[in-house]
């Protein structure tokens, strides 16, 4: 949060009093505090949890030969096309795969577009090359 017009913010939790805690946070770092100027909330950070399923590791999970990829669909330059998905531990090592992808694991996603293709490498990151 800052004061309308500055260009330096104030970290405050978010709470049914994140005004008066903003000034309360100004006037304790500057020495000074305005509760009659406007103020900006400039950025929000959510964190959310849920309980989660127990994730096998990578290595139970042995991709099968020649495995496709589940069904997906995905919202690319506003329109929907066929994609396949895949969990990220089940994709074959050194194989080139044709997007569109949709690649999931526990902590991100990564879309691989129509027309690029993805590489999983010996070390086991993703190399995403364009066909163009």
């Amino acid at each position: 949060m800052r004061y309308r017009g500055q260009s330096y913010e104030i970290g405050v939790p978010w709470s049914p009093a994140f005004r008066a805690a903003f000034h309360t946070a100004h006037r304790t770092r500057y020495g000074y505090a305005d509760p009659q100027r406007a103020i900006e909330v400039v950025n929000l950070r959510v964190v959310a949890s849920c309980p989660s399923r127990v994730v096998a590791s990578a290595a139970e999970k042995r991709p099968e030969k020649g495995q496709r990829g589940a069904p997906h669909r995905l919202r690319w330059n506003g329109r929907w096309v066929r994609a396949r998905r895949f969990d990220r531990a089940a994709l074959p090592r050194g194989q080139r795969i044709a997007g569109p992808l949709v690649i999931t694991e526990l902590s991100a996603t990564v879309v691989v577009p129509p027309a690029w293709s993805v590489r999983v490498m010996p070390a086991g990151d993703l190399l995403l090359e364009c066909k163009r």
